[in-house]
């Protein structure tokens, strides 16, 4: 569907299937369709998901330039985090289990 809307100039379904891919990407890319995927669509899935997470765990060079004397290339950022929700340890029962006690 991503390929007709890119095809037809649909950009409203066309971000749709772009964030639906992201969305469900551990289904979506083990898909043969997504597997054959022209490069380019590859290419806006992956940056829109690399936007995405830019927006969602945006960082500031701040701290970076105030420590450091001179801004060069390998200039270290500090990334702030905002009123990102924590997720669930993967590898926590979440106190369903047994205790062994």
């Amino acid at each position: 569907m991503l390929e007709i809307a890119d095809e037809h100039g649909a950009d409203q379904l066309k971000r749709f299937c772009i964030n639906y891919c992201i969305e469900h990407y551990a289904g979506v890319s083990q898909t043969e369709t997504f597997a054959a995927m022209p490069r380019h669509l590859l290419a806006e899935v992956a940056g829109a998901a690399i936007q995405q997470l830019t927006m969602a765990f945006p960082y500031s060079d701040s701290a970076a330039s105030a420590a450091a004397p001179a801004a060069g290339p390998f200039t270290e950022r500090t990334y702030v985090f905002h009123d990102v929700p924590a997720r669930p340890d993967p590898m926590s029962d979440g106190g369903m289990g047994d205790d062994d006690d």
